[in-house]
């Protein structure tokens, strides 16, 4: 309540002081975006938060000396979608439900460089190494990019309910440097459903 009448003396102050002075306008715009989809499609509930164990990995193992670029420890994980309904949607608007689905992963721990995964722990991280995504066909992702696509994400055609749809990917470290050092190798991304 203070807040407000604070706000409002304010208000009056310059209504009655500021009538002899020129206002100041300053401009801008807001950009407001979306869609609106039909989706019926829902995360199952082993795919919404998951840990990828990558375990111990020496710094040797990256090559002696160390090969900037050299990967280690591939391992596979999956994010499923269940619950899809296909064909048109109820109404006789003519719209269909969507056929494909894609997953785009973002968050702070993505490098804008590499578009892979800085580490972040647990404790000090190790150094000279990322975590790299690739695809179902083993292709790097590019996390940086904005969209799925752009990201070269795994595209899949849905199936309908009672179908389980699969998503599939790879993780592993990738050497970033010519020097390797040990500490903690973990990180975290976040992932959103995409139906284009």
């Amino acid at each position: 309540m203070k807040t407000s009448l604070r706000f409002l003396s304010a208000i009056l102050a310059v209504g009655f002081f500021g009538t002899a002075q020129a206002q100041i306008v300053t401009t801008g715009k807001i950009n407001f975006t979306g869609n609106i989809r039909h989706v019926t499609c829902s995360l199952t509930s082993d795919s919404v938060n998951q840990t990828i164990a990558f375990g111990y990995v020496s710094p040797a193992a990256f090559g002696t000396p160390t090969v900037v670029g050299s990967t280690v420890g591939e391992k596979p994980f999956a994010i499923k979608i269940e619950g899809c309904t296909l064909g048109a949607v109820p109404g006789g608007s003519g719209a269909q439900y969507p056929t494909q689905a894609l997953v785009r992963f973002y968050g702070s721990n993505v490098n804008t460089t590499s578009g892979n995964l800085n580490l972040t722990g647990p404790g000090t991280p190790a150094s000279g190494v990322q975590i790299r995504l690739k695809n179902s066909s083993r292709v790097a992702m590019a996390l940086q990019n904005a969209t799925a696509q752009a990201q070269s994400s795994t595209v899949i055609t849905l199936l309908g309910s009672p179908s389980v749809n699969t998503l599939d990917f790879f993780a592993e470290y990738i050497a970033t440097s010519a020097t390797v050092t040990g500490g903690g190798a973990g990180s975290t991304v976040d992932f959103e459903m995409v139906y284009p």
